[in-house]
C-alpha cells in the first residue's frame, strides 16, 4: 500500500502516539483556529430587543452592554448608533425616551426579524410573514409575534415595493412618528 517502508513506520508510530495520549486522558494539541468555527453574531430584531439591548433599558444599562455607539442627538429623546453599525451623521439607530427608556431600534443591512424580514425584502414577503400587517401612508406596522408591547415599523418604496426601513419599537414610544 505504501511506496516506502519508512512512511508505514512513521504512520504506525504516529497512530500509536495518538492512541497512547488518548488512553492517558490527553489529546495531541492542535490549533483551535481551524477546529472551532466562530459563532456568527445574532443580528435578529426579536420581541424584546436586539443582541444584549432590551426594550425599556435605560441609557446607562444599554451602554453597559457595549452595544451602543456614538450619541447622535438628545433633548426629549436621545439617539445613538449601534456600535457594530455606525450610521451617517443625520441618522439614528437606537432611540431612548426620557420616560420609557429604550423605545426603538432600527435595522442595518445585516439585521432581520425572526421571520426573516430584512431591508430589501418585498412587500409580499412582509405580508406572507405577517398576515395581520397594517399598511398606512407611513408604511407597514405589525405587532411583534410573542409580544404585547412591541411592534415592527416597516418603511417601503412605492416603485420597487421593497423594505427600505425596519424598526422595532415599543407601543408607548414617544420619540418618532
Amino acid at each position: 500500500m505504501f511506496k516506502h517502508p519508512k512512511s508505514a513506520a512513521i504512520l504506525t508510530g504516529s497512530i500509536l502516539t495518538v492512541l497512547a495520549l488518548t488512553a492517558c486522558g490527553s489529546e495531541p494539541k492542535t490549533s483551535n483556529a481551524a477546529a472551532t468555527p466562530s459563532t456568527p453574531p445574532d443580528y435578529t430584531l426579536s420581541a424584546d430587543g436586539y443582541g444584549k439591548l432590551r426594550l425599556g433599558m435605560t441609557v446607562d444599562q444599554a451602554k453597559a452592554t457595549g452595544e451602543l455607539g456614538t450619541k447622535k442627538s438628545g433633548d426629549n429623546c436621545q439617539g445613538y448608533d449601534l456600535a457594530a453599525f455606525p450610521t451617517p451623521a443625520d441618522t439614528v439607530s437606537v432611540y431612548f425616551s426620557k420616560q420609557h427608556g429604550l423605545v426603538g431600534i432600527f435595522a442595518s443591512e445585516t439585521m432581520s426579524t425572526k421571520e426573516g424580514i430584512k431591508l430589501g425584502s418585498t412587500i409580499q414577503q412582509v405580508k406572507t410573514a405577517y398576515p395581520k400587517a397594517a399598511e398606512s401612508e407611513n408604511g407597514i406596522t405589525v405587532d411583534v409575534p410573542g409580544s404585547t408591547t412591541a411592534f415592527y415599523t416597516i418603511g417601503t418604496t412605492e416603485n420597487t415595493k421593497t423594505v427600505t426601513e425596519l424598526g422595532l419599537a415599543t407601543k408607548n414610544q414617544d420619540c418618532f412618528g
